[in-house]
């Protein structure tokens, strides 16, 4: 990852943390009748991930001024690192959620689709593809492994295997 991508990573990440307090403020985590989950918890995480994008940054720009600096476009590294955070990100927030919540089942199937984009994307490492596994073990418990999961695993392990035979 070269200096451009981790400073276009952290510029996304922080961007991350700021769509964390925009989405509990249109889900209406936070409001006047009180949280519909532990809101705390939620706008805690976003001042992780926005404190861990301003560290990232090694390019001496203030990042709190990522709302005024067009990132570079995506890299696979960066949309790898986007797309976890994404997860991260959608789970979070639905464990977060009681489950009588009005809107659990929704949140529920936005980290579900998180997941899938992740699978869905090919990992850049071989340690990724422990991480996809380590996921897909956590979400079906032991159940059946969908043939589309199964499938993104396989190309990642071969392509993997071909760029290593060819270094």
């Amino acid at each position: 990852m070269t200096r451009d991508d981790t400073h276009a990573a952290a510029i996304r990440l922080y961007e991350v943390g700021s769509r964390i307090r925009s989405l509990c403020e249109g889900l209406k985590l936070v409001s006047d009748e009180g949280p519909q989950c532990n809101s705390g918890l939620v706008l805690d995480f976003a001042d992780v991930i926005q404190t861990l994008a301003s560290e990232v940054s090694s390019v001496g720009e203030t990042i709190e001024k990522a709302g005024q600096v067009t990132a570079p476009p995506a890299t696979a590294a960066t949309a790898w690192l986007e797309a976890i955070a994404a997860y991260i990100v959608a789970r979070t927030i639905s464990e977060a959620t009681p489950d009588d919540a009005p809107n659990v089942d929704e949140l529920t199937d936005v980290w579900c689709v998180a997941m899938d984009k992740l699978i869905d994307l090919p990992a850049p490492r071989h340690a990724d593809i422990l991480y996809k596994l380590a996921l897909i073990e956590d979400r079906f418990e032991g159940g059946m492994i969908p043939d589309d999961y199964m499938a993104a695993i396989k190309a990642d392990i071969r392509r993997l295997g071909k760029l290593g035979a060819e270094a």
